[in-house]
Parts: C-alpha cells; sequence; structure tokens
C-alpha cells in the first residue's frame, strides 16, 4: 500500500512530464489531467518549476499550479 492509499488526497500533482512518462509507462503523456490509478484522487501533471526548465513561462507555470490548489480546494485569492 503506498502514502496515496493511505492519505487518500483529493489531487496527487507530479511535477516533469518526462518523470511522469517514465514511472507510469505512457510515453506520450501531455500536460494536465491524467487518468488516476487511485480512487477517488485526482491525477495532474504540472512542469517541473526547476531553473534548467526554460519551456514554462511563469504565467504558464501558475496556471498549472492554480488547477492542482483548486482541485485539493485551496481557496485561491486572485488580484
Amino acid at each position: 500500500m503506498c502514502k496515496v492509499d493511505r492519505r487518500r488526497p483529493p489531487v496527487v500533482a507530479l511535477l516533469g512530464v518526462t518523470a511522469f512518462r517514465s514511472a507510469f509507462g505512457q510515453p506520450r503523456a501531455q500536460m494536465g489531467w491524467q487518468e488516476s490509478p487511485w480512487p477517488n484522487t485526482a491525477l495532474y501533471v504540472a512542469p517541473n518549476p526547476s531553473g534548467l526548465n526554460a519551456h514554462s513561462s511563469l504565467d504558464d507555470l501558475a496556471g498549472h499550479y492554480r488547477a492542482i490548489a483548486l482541485a485539493a480546494g485551496v481557496v485561491v485569492d486572485v488580484h
């Protein structure tokens, strides 16, 4: 039994599509919502925020992380 099975979070976020593709055996996966292997837990793949990742703008990163926060029930204050 893994930690996700024990804790049953509303959402799991994985940072980095390359890591997700390797770990879940889905070589064509894209960023965003994925089919989750855990009942009642959503699965989202977001860009890795590493400085080595030049593919994502700050706005792009913020959009992905906002989607994750909302799915987790976090109240997001928009100014």
